[in-house]
């Protein structure tokens, strides 16, 4: 159903455009990355190919690592690209092995962030990147209505973090150039550009024959509320 409304192999909001919009200004040609959280593995896949990088997808899913691995064979990305399990916080890296960490929409569901973060920062090479696309609530431990709702519509275990919740652990990881940028409007944007093409005629007939008619309309509630 994620692949649907996001297109093939992707798990997120926004596709290859917000990609690019967190590698910005990073140059990441002949680098080692790892794609933590990698889900189906499309942000990898895009990754290695339009940035010349080798890239580690990692995932704690076993049956999202087997299809990742399986579309992997029908590639000619094998020397660019590799899919591992793993259980956090640690990370199946040797120390200061990495120049980038790479995260998108998926460390919301992790608790136990610090330790998380600790283990990120001994993988990372001196002066590596965490470069993070996660969700925050203006209350730590509370979501707001529509969030909430969300979250009891589709069984969801969403860990809500401030800012300053998110700060405070990669500090007490011995993170120091810390910044945040807002990617609300963006969102909002990306979430109904999805409801619009889940609306189109052909897909909503593809995806109610797929998934049934209660979950095409309980996908149109979930994106309309996170754009709201």
């Amino acid at each position: 159903m994620l692949e649907a409304a996001y297109g093939a192999g992707m798990m997120s909001e926004g596709g290859t455009l917000a990609i690019d919009k967190m590698l910005s200004n990073v140059d990441l040609n002949d680098s080692r990355i790892c794609d933590l959280g990698c889900g189906l593995g499309g942000a990898t896949f895009y990754i290695a190919n339009e940035y010349n990088c080798h890239v580690t997808g990692l995932e704690i899913n076993k049956n999202m690592i087997i299809h990742a691995k399986h579309v992997l064979a029908s590639t000619n990305n094998a020397d660019q690209v590799d899919f591992k399990v793993y259980s956090p916080p640690k990370l199946p890296f040797d120390d200061s092995s990495l120049d980038v960490i790479f995260s998108k929409g998926v460390l919301v569901h992790e608790k136990h962030k610090t330790a998380l973060f600790k283990d990120i920062y001994r993988a990372l090479k001196p002066g590596g990147k965490l470069i993070i696309d996660d969700w925050l609530s203006p209350e730590s431990g509370k979501w707001g209505a529509d969030i909430q709702e969300l979250c009891d519509l589709e069984g969801l275990m969403l860990h809500a973090e401030t800012e300053e919740d998110y700060i405070n652990h990669l500090q007490s990881a011995n993170f120091t150039d810390i910044r945040a940028k807002e990617m609300n409007c963006d969102y909002y944007d990306y979430n109904l550009s999805v409801v619009a093409h889940l609306k189109e005629s052909k897909t909503k007939q593809d995806f109610e024959r797929m998934f049934g008619k209660k979950h095409y309309d309980e996908s149109i509630q979930g994106y309309e509320l996170i754009a709201t």
